[in-house]
């Protein structure tokens, strides 16, 4: 596509200023993009399909690192001789005053016995400008395809309409050398992503004088909340938030500070006042706000507002049907969709917090799964839908479980199965 305006047109003339990828960066984006793997037989004899190398396993184990290569590798029993995989990384670097970061797509040929090769090619490229314009310049992909990682590598980086495929590509590693203009550094950035995508990290920055208090507060946590909610909330709690930086109060949870406010505010309690919105056992308080609320509400009006919430399971299924029969495992932990309005009241009950009685059902943006161990839910998952980033992961009384970051990172590896069902649709 012809750049149309003067930034697309600046853009083009700096992409002829970026130089390959090196061999070093390269290597490190196949090192932190795709899993590593043996290969064993059932008597034993092992393959590690990163070198080649033979050796031999003691069954039922799930690890092992190959004497060969010094790979940690994830064991598969099985016959196959073969290994395919994709993956991504990005690069952040600084050209002609534009923050642009540019996304390499690596796909590997593994063979028992044989040293594994990959291919990498750089497919999309989201360029930044001071002022927090956007624009994106990509290869082609397959026409008639679902399947993000069907790149047209032979087609040329070229402005184009911003890509469905950008919120799955835009979650890969990030190379740990990186560059940034210095209006991102004014603005607060201080080479730290904190668990937020950099393009909206940046773009947020940018845009958003709120973002740009929250980061030089250290109020990480809330600007990624607010920033994945398209800021739709932000003057709910803009008045309390300016308590606590007043007040110099961490808010180490934010998705449970915010459930806290509104506890507060739906019992008319003063917003503004420290005593309040600045509670020493955050944790305590918010369990003890979400009970009183409960206590407040009769069983008349539990058992009306079921009967209400029932009645959106058409609107719900309309949303969210698309994504019914994902689930996925490691073996261990087994993560799956809350297909139904009753599910998420179950969920709710079973694990004693907020999912059920705050409608999450009906947000249009986000997803929820529910983690468990052999049947026994532990931990309940809120996905963002846009961009494919857990939002939330909570236990019984919203407390994080010995398996909390497992989930995660479960969750992660697997969000491109609801992108691939998002993109379908």
């Amino acid at each position: 596509m012809r750049p149309k305006n003067d930034f697309q047109r600046q853009v083009v003339a700096a992409m002829r200023k970026l130089h390959p990828a090196t061999k070093r960066q390269m290597q490190w984006g196949y090192d932190n993009s795709v899993y590593f793997y043996a290969y064993r037989l059932k008597n034993g004899n092992t393959t590690c399909m990163e070198c080649g190398h033979a050796f031999v396993t003691e069954g039922g184990m799930e690890e092992t690192v190959c004497p060969h290569c010094g790979k940690r590798l994830t064991i598969k029993e099985t016959k196959r001789q073969r290994l395919s995989q994709v993956g991504y990384f990005s690069i952040i670097t600084a050209v002609d005053g534009m923050q642009v970061l540019r996304y390499f797509f690596i796909r590997t040929h593994q063979r028992k016995e044989e040293q594994s090769t990959y291919v990498c090619t750089e497919v999309m490229q989201r360029w930044i400008d001071k002022d927090g314009n956007t624009c994106t310049t990509s290869k082609l992909r397959a026409p008639f395809t679902y399947c993000i990682d069907d790149w047209l590598c032979g087609s040329n980086l070229e402005i184009r309409t911003h890509s469905t495929a950008f919120p799955i590509v835009d979650g890969c590693s990030v190379y740990p050398k990186f560059d940034t203009i210095p209006e991102l550094k004014r603005n607060g950035f201080d080479g730290n992503f904190h668990n937020t995508l950099p393009s909206a990290l940046f773009e947020s920055l940018l845009t958003n004088p709120k973002t740009e208090t929250l980061v030089k507060a250290g109020y990480h946590g809330l600007a990624r909340k607010f920033i994945y909610d398209n800021y739709k909330d932000f003057e709910l709690y803009w008045a309390s938030i300016k308590v606590c930086i007043r007040n110099h109060y961490a808010i180490e949870d934010a998705p449970m500070w915010c459930d806290y406010i509104d506890a507060l505010r739906y019992f008319g309690k003063d917003l503004h006042n420290a005593k309040f919105v600045c509670p020493k056992d955050l944790s305590a308080e918010h369990d003890r706000w979400m009970e009183k609320k409960e206590r407040k509400e009769t069983e008349k009006a539990i058992k009306e507002k079921i009967e209400e919430a029932l009645k959106d399971e058409e609107k719900f299924r309309r949303l969210k049907s698309r994504y019914f029969g994902i689930c996925f495992t490691d073996g261990l932990i087994s993560v799956h969709v809350l297909e139904s309005v009753k599910e998420h009241l179950q969920e709710g009950v079973h694990m004693h917090h907020c999912v059920f009685r705050n409608a999450y059902y009906l947000k249009e943006n986000s997803l929820i799964l529910s983690a468990t161990i052999d049947g026994k839910r532990i931990e309940t998952i809120e996905l963002a839908l846009d961009t494919l980033e857990v939002i939330q992961s909570r236990g019984v009384q919203n407390k994080p479980t010995d398996y909390h970051e497992r989930i995660i990172d479960l969750v992660k590896k697997n969000a491109y199965l609801i992108g691939n069902r998002r993109l379908a649709a």
